[in-house]
């Protein structure tokens, strides 16, 4: 009995060391908003996937302020959160960002580039503190794939997550 057990937990042992089960996190990207502008990452979102995202700042006009805008305001933007996995999808979506919460999720889009987007859905969470992008795409092959790029608040920090 003792020999089966050693040889099973050598078993699982070495399959763990090899990479079977990974228990590594999802990468995300954490983009500034006190720097604003444009920000682009890479993002490994699983073996050999590399997923570009993009973050950028909305230039509104308030006609009050003019062209100028207060440290205060800054957060108190729009941003376009991008998303491309090369030759499967390109994936986009904007928020409005209100006192550090996001207060509207809105114009979502998704194309793939070889399959279908049978399903998609734009979120926002009630708490203000993050909206998912879900969608299928249905690769042609028999296989149908879930993905989803979800944005969350934290401090002066907008982070996206692929999955």
């Amino acid at each position: 009995m003792k020999k089966r057990w050693f040889g099973l937990t050598l078993m699982i042992g070495m399959f763990w060391i090899l990479g079977g089960f990974t228990a590594e996190a999802e990468e995300t990207f954490t983009y500034d908003i006190l720097e604003g502008g444009e920000q682009t990452a890479y993002v490994e979102t699983g073996i050999d996937e590399k997923m570009k995202i993009t973050i950028e700042e909305i230039e509104t006009v308030d006609s009050s302020k003019g062209m100028f805008r207060s440290l205060a305001a800054i957060q108190d933007k729009s941003y376009l959160i991008k998303g491309s996995l090369p030759f499967i999808y390109d994936a986009s979506y904007k928020i409005k960002i209100k006192s550090k919460r996001i207060t509207r999720a809105y114009d979502y889009s998704v194309s793939a580039v070889a399959g279908t987007v049978p399903y998609r859905r734009l979120t926002r969470y009630n708490n203000g503190l993050k909206a998912y992008l879900q969608f299928d795409i249905d690769h042609y092959i028999l296989t149908t794939r879930r993905y989803q790029l979800t944005s969350t608040i934290e401090g002066n920090n907008l982070v996206v997550t692929p999955r």
